[in-house]
């Protein structure tokens, strides 16, 4: 069975991070042309992704595509065919970011590895990945969308 993530009622009660009022994400060496921005608009109460100079939109609503979260995790990952596939190895732990409310949290994330050690099954997908901030306790996120940007271990998120 899969259990939610946490998020608050609103985003008043929240705990405090580092200011960001936007990053830029850097993938790593496996991507370096792809280096999506993100601008905290307080209207909108989320993130609004830009990419390659411009906002991007949502293809159906027409509306710039706009996230309360954006979690930034850096895996361990492997180039995996000629045509440049990217596989990551998404159990363990890691570095995470989390940024809502114009502000980045430093998360550890964690996924249990499967028991019998191998490739994930079918039934290993359905475990969720868990993030915690520096306090040890589980992250609890801003209401609204999130998005999540999987980069390798010598990929950043740069605030601007």
């Amino acid at each position: 069975i899969f259990t939610s993530w946490q998020f608050a009622k609103d985003a008043s009660g929240l705990a405090a991070g580092t200011p960001a009022p936007s990053f830029s994400v850097h993938f790593g060496s496996m991507s370096p042309y792809f280096s999506p921005r993100w601008d905290w608009n307080p209207d909108l109460s989320g993130y609004v992704r830009s990419q390659f100079g411009g906002p991007q939109f949502d293809a159906y609503s027409g509306a710039p595509l706009a996230f309360s979260n954006v979690v930034v995790l850096y895996d361990h990952a492997a180039v995996v065919d000629a045509s440049a596939h990217v596989l990551y190895n998404h159990f363990g732990e890691g570095r995470a970011q989390v940024f809502r409310n114009g502000e980045m949290v430093e998360a550890t994330w964690r996924k249990a590895v499967p028991e019998h050690g191998g490739f994930p099954e079918r039934d290993d997908l359905h475990v969720r990945t868990q993030l915690f901030g520096p306090d040890g306790q589980e992250i609890v996120f801003a209401p609204g969308k999130t998005w999540i940007e999987v980069v390798t271990l010598n990929g950043s998120a740069t605030i601007q």
